[in-house]
């Protein structure tokens, strides 16, 4: 009897150590998984992209080199206290520079999804204008830039569909119909890097436009549309110094360059004086998004 309960009692510990190691086995598992298939691991060029732009411009006169992948970025504050870059293949040409910025930026991040980030230099002239030179750099064939614009600094945002995009503002319509350079419309402009070529894709940031719309038309005040729209020639000092009339064209604009021209339209039927809707609404619409 009593090695019946001794036999016993051993079968029911070595299930229990069986049941501790099986628990044991399946912790150690999933600590050491390898990760799904689906989630690969980044790849050096991706561990090395800037979450934010770098300032490069050394405080004093001097110069400083950056490596980015495949390019060789340097920066060069000069005696007139000036910033200047160059950029260029490692042992090789130079594929682009600008002399005259008040600021250099620089970021390296992956527009096009390949894996190979692009650099984006920022050559910040300062001042109230806002001019900033972009210069877009690639990997793909060859190291080359991409593009070189004109407009806001620009920096790296992610559309709804996670698809990485350059956004920057347009600076044309800067004293536009005669209104304060800081009172003049300066839309956003969204680019995307599609087959090696920047390609506009503002409709897919129409909530972005809609922010700044939302915003604008809490600064419309009834009065004063209702006094813009009783004025009657361009002459009139009460149509020029109009408050509403800044506001209705930085509305008007964001429609437009978000592509609904209708709403714009809307926008000018209801708060612009009849005698010059035509003529602005021709204006506006000839100056879309590039």
């Amino acid at each position: 009897m009593k090695l019946a309960v001794r036999i016993v009692l051993g079968l029911a510990a070595i299930v229990v150590i069986g049941v501790n190691l099986a628990r044991i086995g399946r912790t150690r598992v999933a600590e050491q998984a390898p990760p799904s298939p689906h989630e690969e691991a980044p790849s050096s060029y991706q561990i090395a992209e800037d979450s934010e732009p770098e300032s490069y411009c050394p405080d004093a006169p001097g110069t400083k080199s950056v490596h980015y992948g495949l390019f060789e970025l340097e920066v060069e504050r000069t005696a007139d206290d000036i910033c200047a870059f160059r950029v260029w293949k490692s042992k090789g040409p130079t594929l682009a520079m600008d002399e005259g910025a008040l600021a250099i930026s620089a970021q390296y991040r992956d527009l096009d999804n390949d894996i190979l980030p692009e650099l984006i230099v920022v050559a910040d002239s300062g001042g109230s204008g806002l001019h900033a030179d972009t210069f877009v750099f690639t990997s793909k064939p060859q190291p080359r830039l991409v593009a070189k614009y004109d407009g806001c600094a620009t920096r790296v945002r992610v559309a709804p569909d996670g698809t990485r995009a350059l956004q920057t503002c347009d600076l044309g319509m800067n004293m536009f119909e005669s209104v304060c350079n800081a009172c003049s419309p300066r839309p956003a402009i969204f680019y995307v890097l599609e087959k090696g070529e920047l390609r506009n894709v503002n409709a897919n940031f129409v909530s972005e436009f809609d922010k700044e719309i939302e915003e604008e038309e809490q600064a419309l005040k009834p009065e004063d549309v209702k006094n813009f729209l009783e004025t009657k020639s361009e002459d009139d000092n009460e149509y020029i110094d109009a408050p509403a009339r800044p506001i209705v064209l930085r509305i008007a604009v964001d429609y437009i360059f978000s592509g609904r021209e209708a709403k714009a339209r809307e926008v000018i039927n209801k708060n612009w004086p009849a005698f010059d809707r035509e003529r602005i609404l021709q204006e506006l619409t000839s100056r879309g998004p590039r």
